[in-house]
């Protein structure tokens, strides 16, 4: 096993080679042909640049992509329908806020060179609107989706939670420009509120009290120990995906 395989398994992630021209793909870890079909038909929808770090989330997990060669990338693929149970919640979290040390890790086991200090660059795969439009909040509709997201995680419904997702993701959150520094805080606030609010959905579910406060508390000191999350909708999807695969 490479040291890249092995990062991928400390990870629960899907390791892939990715011809960026052609859009071939050789899978560097076990993956099976549906896996890689549709891992495929992702990258068709992704804009992909010229950047070296990218990162792709779509409404049931998300990829990153490190550009080591003109032509040439690896994918760390996380996807959250496969054997999430097995995902501890601190890596989930650490993993998604940490995407950019971990591509450049990526970057230097696979080229055994320093890994540049560039931007990670975001982007989300829709489903429901392929041109990105942000729909400004509306406290009713957001109540709405919310509310759907706890039915669809206490019900096992996960076709309703795929919907779910893709709506909140399409919903203008937060309402600040040009201070990193105020959202920030303003997204560990909803994330904390939001983990609270599964927690007490799930436990009235009749998941047992003591592990529901345990997940909560360690979520909560990781979410507090991190500076900037620079991936939100990536965290609040997971940690949806991860209450869902729980119950």
């Amino acid at each position: 096993m490479t040291e890249l395989e092995k990062l991928a398994d400390i990870l629960h992630a899907k390791a892939c080679q990715l011809t960026i021209d052609t859009q071939k793909i050789i899978a560097l870890t076990p993956i099976s042909d549906s896996k890689k079909h549709t891992l495929q038909q992702l990258i068709k929808k992704s804009d992909l640049s010229d950047s070296t770090y990218q990162s792709f989330s779509y409404h049931l997990g998300h990829f990153l992509l490190v550009r080591t060669d003109i032509n040439i990338a690896v994918l760390f693929w996380f996807d959250y329908s496969d054997s999430f149970t097995q995902f501890n919640e601190l890596l989930l979290v650490s993993t998604l806020t940490n995407l950019k040390s971990i591509a450049q890790i990526i970057y230097t086991l696979k080229t055994s060179r320093s890994a540049p200090d560039e931007t990670l660059h975001l982007q989300h795969i829709s489903k429901v609107d392929q041109n990105g439009m942000i729909i400004k909040f509306d406290s009713a509709a957001y109540y709405k989706v919310e509310k759907d997201i706890i039915q669809a995680i206490i019900y096992s419904h996960q076709n309703d939670l795929i919907n779910a997702l893709e709506r909140i993701s399409q919903i203008n959150l937060f309402n600040v420009q040009n201070d990193s520094c105020t959202t920030s805080r303003l997204e560990k606030n909803y994330l904390i509120s939001y983990i609270a609010i599964l927690n007490r959905a799930v436990i009235q579910w009749g998941y047992p009290v003591s592990l529901a406060f345990k997940m909560h508390h360690e979520l909560m000191k990781e979410l507090e120990s991190i500076k900037k999350i620079p991936t939100f909708s990536q965290v609040l999807q997971g940690i949806t995906w991860y209450y869902f695969q729980t119950i």
